[in-house]
Protein backbone atom coordinates (compact mmCIF):
# COMPACT_ATOMS: atom_id res chain seq x y z
CA UNK A 1 0.00 0.00 0.00
CA UNK A 2 1.44 3.23 -0.98
CA UNK A 3 4.01 2.09 -2.90
CA UNK A 4 4.99 3.81 -5.94
CA UNK A 5 8.59 5.15 -4.33
CA UNK A 6 7.88 8.43 -5.34
CA UNK A 7 7.25 10.23 -1.61
CA UNK A 8 10.15 10.25 0.64
CA UNK A 9 10.26 8.39 4.18
CA UNK A 10 9.83 11.30 6.03
CA UNK A 11 6.60 12.45 3.87
CA UNK A 12 4.86 9.62 5.53
CA UNK A 13 6.39 9.90 8.97
CA UNK A 14 4.87 13.52 8.58
CA UNK A 15 1.84 11.49 7.70
CA UNK A 16 1.50 9.60 10.48
CA UNK A 17 2.58 12.14 13.02
CA UNK A 18 -1.07 14.19 12.06
CA UNK A 19 -2.49 11.62 11.70
CA UNK A 20 -1.98 10.25 15.49
CA UNK A 21 -1.70 13.93 16.67
CA UNK A 22 -5.28 15.06 14.97
CA UNK A 23 -6.92 11.76 13.99
CA UNK A 24 -6.74 12.25 10.26
CA UNK A 25 -4.57 12.87 7.15
CA UNK A 26 -5.92 14.27 3.98
CA UNK A 27 -3.59 15.05 0.78
CA UNK A 28 -2.35 13.46 -2.70
CA UNK A 29 -0.47 10.40 -3.46
CA UNK A 30 1.50 8.60 -6.08
CA UNK A 31 0.38 5.14 -5.77
CA UNK A 32 1.12 1.64 -7.70
CA UNK A 33 -1.79 -0.47 -9.10
CA UNK A 34 -1.23 -4.02 -9.13
CA UNK A 35 0.02 -4.12 -12.98
CA UNK A 36 2.91 -1.36 -12.34
CA UNK A 37 1.63 2.25 -13.42
CA UNK A 38 1.42 5.20 -11.06
CA UNK A 39 -1.21 6.99 -10.31
CA UNK A 40 -2.08 10.44 -8.32
CA UNK A 41 -4.56 9.42 -5.79
CA UNK A 42 -6.23 12.38 -3.09
CA UNK A 43 -6.09 10.06 0.02
CA UNK A 44 -7.98 10.71 3.24
CA UNK A 45 -7.27 8.29 6.54
CA UNK A 46 -8.98 8.29 9.45
CA UNK A 47 -8.86 7.16 12.66
CA UNK A 48 -11.75 4.86 13.68
CA UNK A 49 -11.85 4.65 18.43
CA UNK A 50 -13.90 2.67 20.38
CA UNK A 51 -16.17 3.38 23.10
CA UNK A 52 -12.87 3.61 25.59
CA UNK A 53 -11.23 6.23 23.30
CA UNK A 54 -8.97 2.82 22.13
CA UNK A 55 -7.54 3.01 18.05
CA UNK A 56 -9.47 0.31 16.90
CA UNK A 57 -8.31 1.04 13.35
CA UNK A 58 -7.35 3.51 10.76
CA UNK A 59 -9.77 3.75 7.45
CA UNK A 60 -8.53 5.04 4.26
CA UNK A 61 -10.46 6.11 1.03
CA UNK A 62 -9.18 7.50 -1.78
CA UNK A 63 -10.08 9.00 -5.21
CA UNK A 64 -8.13 8.72 -8.55
CA UNK A 65 -7.52 12.04 -9.68
CA UNK A 66 -4.99 11.09 -12.63
CA UNK A 67 -5.52 13.72 -15.22
CA UNK A 68 -7.83 12.20 -17.82
CA UNK A 69 -6.64 12.45 -21.60
CA UNK A 70 -8.49 15.27 -23.35
CA UNK A 71 -10.29 14.66 -26.72
CA UNK A 72 -7.93 14.53 -29.30
CA UNK A 73 -5.12 13.35 -27.55
CA UNK A 74 -3.34 10.67 -28.22
CA UNK A 75 -3.76 7.53 -26.63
Amino acid sequence: MLSSGRQPKDFYAAMWKAISEVGHWQGEVWNKRKDGNEYLELLTINTVVNNSGDIERYVGTFSDITPLPKEGDRL
